[in-house]
């Protein structure tokens, strides 16, 4: 079988439904029950293979495994080759030899599943599975856009500040009535980290003015826009003077960003400083 028809009949069961339906109802019972039984025998001698018993798990797992065979009517009787009848008599063989007849009784009891399921069986089956396949799915694509889908944000770190009413992330906070202000009179810096890295289309810069005593602006701003170490774009401005409604500078970009730096250059009043800055 190849591995398209695998896939195939793994979700669709049209052959172990084809299968089952030609099993008469008695004799599924019948042999059924024989494969459970010997389903049952399995898990007991795996049980006590697990619990230090080795001998018993031995033999009963060929127990086993020859109702299996009976119940399908395939292969021949196990030649009955001599088991240890004690556990401290059991050597690297007999492992070998437990590990084959687990796999040979999970072949059988895979490979006969029309003796265990009736057809109506076999239809619940396919259901589940695809309705399982399309539930991973759905939460897979569910998973991967969440994970795709980082908050955009931005983070705000500076030269300095003139104390700790104006830090830097007042000029992210998306309220422009707070500031982050240099100290007086001093020339600074102001990165803003873009999160996710994304191409932008321009910023958008107020003005500080230190409310309510307007007493504070930026006068001539430089920005440098980076991707990585790169710049990939530098652009100027210019504010007029302290005013309680400055108006917004836009400057465009363009260009993939993760980090915008803003240069203050010079000011007005007693320092400079950027109430908010806004990428779009």
């Amino acid at each position: 079988m190849s591995i398209v028809a695998g896939v195939r009949e793994w979700f669709l069961l049209r052959d172990l439904e084809a299968r089952a339906a030609k099993v008469r109802d008695d004799i599924r019972a019948e042999r059924g029950r024989s494969l459970r039984l010997s389903q049952q025998r399995r898990a007991a001698a795996e049980a006590l293979w697990i619990a230090g018993h080795p001998a018993e798990a031995l033999h009963l797992l060929r127990a086993a495994v020859e109702l299996a065979r009976s119940a399908t009517e395939e292969g021949e009787p196990l030649v009955a080759p001599e088991l240890p009848a004690f556990d401290a008599e059991v050597k690297a063989a007999d492992a070998a030899r437990f590990r084959a007849l687990l796999a040979e009784h999970a072949q059988l009891f895979e490979r006969h599943a029309e003796l265990r399921l009736a057809p109506r069986d076999v239809v619940e089956r396919r259901v589940v599975r695809l309705a399982g396949t399309a539930l991973v799915l759905l939460l897979s694509i569910v998973a991967i856009v969440l994970l795709a889908r980082t908050p955009r944000r931005l983070e705000a770190s500076a030269s300095a500040k003139w104390d700790a009413r104006y830090d830097p992330a007042n000029a992210v906070d998306g309220n422009d009535k707070t500031d982050w202000l240099l100290p007086d009179h001093a020339q600074g810096w102001l990165d803003v980290k873009v999160i996710p890295p994304r191409k932008i289309a321009r910023v958008k810069l107020m003005n500080a003015r230190n409310l309510p005593w307007n007493d504070r602006a930026s006068n001539e701003l430089s920005i440098e826009a980076f991707d990585g170490a790169h710049v990939v774009k530098t652009a100027t401005t210019k504010f007029d003077g302290v005013s309680p409604d400055p108006a917004w500078r836009t400057v465009e970009i363009g260009a993939k960003v993760d980090r915008l730096r803003v240069h203050v250059k010079s000011s007005h009043a007693q320092g400079g400083g950027v109430s908010e800055v806004i990428v779009e």
